[in-house]
């Protein structure tokens, strides 16, 4: 009897069809599995027993960071003969209603090869497989394969070509896959070096991260602080403090469980915390405030830089006050007046997506800037909406929602619309 489910929800760029695979095969069922425009596609045979226990697997067993959203199945007839179960090229559909996959910060696998000296892809600075990396940022079109993503220019290596045609390797269809043979690529061999020693000489960097770029100094020199808001022309406005580990933030704040869980987590959120008596941290970074908002690196660059260095960091968005994100060289160089030193690479960025921010009250999260890890947010009406609509975000601190049946599609944070070019974006 051959059965076919459809799901649907965050179901691609997450390892979900190389669980399904390995599920089948470990289960002796014969079919196949393909990502559709508007999920997971499956096709298999299997007596009914086999089949609810194949479903128990799924709903007990997923990717942790995979979200059904619903699963319908039914029998059907078949005249394909099947010998063995395989996962098939993705197909097309017109049914587009797959959930995007966000960014995700580097899990504890890649950062453990990248700290091993006897893995190939020791310290590079853009490791990453199905478990963590950029999604959203790097996605032209759905489903979720490599061509349709700014890595389309990247051609495999064999090594790489291996990992990722093999199903029973974490990084099978990792579409960001690469290493220092094929992958992205830093401006130049010494960059870290550079920034490293540009920060510590009390200089500006640029850096290109994931969903734009971003401003860095040193949080523990007064004068750069000063001299980076005098620039950037932003007065006021607190920024956001990276840090090595959480011992750091220990130091410099008081936390509790859930903001630590969220600090730590494959989002990286800024947590906004409130601030310990200390002469650490510049004053000119959150002037009479009493909170400071305070992030884990969640690249492996940052982790790379991080690593040499000895204090904490200011990264705040490459834009001026009221402009969007940068998202290209073209972008930054028009910003070259408030950096000294511009650390770039070679992935072009689809989609700009800034910092997220949140903040925990009675355990629970608040989010006041929806972006990298949360965006594109997705939420369940009640009730389907008998049009498609487009709602557009109020003037300060907007975003841009589509209305599509039951699901509410919302964008990350654009900005307030006090200029023409944020409104165009």
């Amino acid at each position: 009897m051959y059965h076919q489910i459809k799901i649907k929800g965050l179901v691609q760029g997450v390892g979900f069809r190389p669980f399904i695979y390995n599920l089948a095969v470990w289960m002796e069922l014969v079919g196949y599995v393909t990502n559709s425009a508007y999920g997971v596609l499956i096709v298999l045979r299997a007596t009914q027993k086999q089949l609810n226990l194949f479903l128990h697997q799924i709903d007990t067993q997923k990717p942790k960071l995979s979200e059904i959203e619903s699963l319908e199945i039914e029998t059907i007839k078949s005249n394909e003969i099947f010998t063995q179960f395989q996962i098939k090229e993705s197909q097309n559909s017109i049914e587009l209603s797959s959930k995007i996959p966000t960014d995700l910060a580097m899990c504890q696998e890649c950062q453990d090869e990248m700290e091993d000296k006897n893995n190939r892809r020791y310290r590079y600075p853009f490791i990453s497989c199905v478990n963590c990396g950029p999604r959203f940022s790097i996605i032209k079109n759905l489903p979720y394969d490599r061509d349709k993503t700014s890595m389309d220019s990247f051609v495999m290596c064999k090594d790489c070509e291996v990992e990722y045609k093999n199903p029973k390797d974490r990084r099978y269809h990792a579409q960001p896959i690469g290493c220092f043979e094929c992958g992205t690529q830093l401006t130049d061999e010494n960059s870290i070096e550079s920034v490293v020693a540009s920060i510590k000489d009390g200089k500006i960097v640029a850096i290109k991260g994931v969903g734009g770029y971003h401003l860095v100094c040193d949080a523990t020199n007064d004068v750069v602080v000063q001299l980076l808001r005098e620039r950037k022309q932003r007065p006021s406005k607190p920024f956001g403090v990276m840090v090595q580990n959480l011992e750091v933030v220990k130091t410099l704040t008081y936390t509790n469980e859930k903001e630590l869980e969220l600090l730590s987590s494959h989002r990286r959120p800024i947590v906004l915390l409130k601030k310990k008596e200390s002469d650490i941290l510049s004053e000119n970074i959150a002037k009479n405030i009493d909170q400071i908002g305070v992030f884990l690196a969640p690249t492996p660059l940052y982790h790379l830089i991080l690593a040499k260095l000895d204090r904490a960091i200011v990264v705040t968005s490459a834009n001026l006050s009221g402009e969007p994100l940068c998202k290209n060289r073209e972008d930054i160089m028009k910003l070259s007046y408030v950096w000294d030193y511009l650390l770039d690479n070679n992935r072009e960025i689809i989609n700009s997506c800034d910092d997220s921010v949140v903040f925990v009250e009675d355990e629970q999260e608040f989010i006041l800037r929806g972006a990298r890890g949360y965006a594109p947010t997705y939420l369940k009406l009640p009730n389907p909406s008998p049009k498609k609509l487009l709602c557009l975000g109020a003037n300060q601190k907007s975003t841009v929602a589509i209305c599509v049946e039951e699901r509410v599609i919302l964008s990350p944070y654009i900005g307030d619309l006090d200029g023409v070019k944020t409104i165009e974006h």
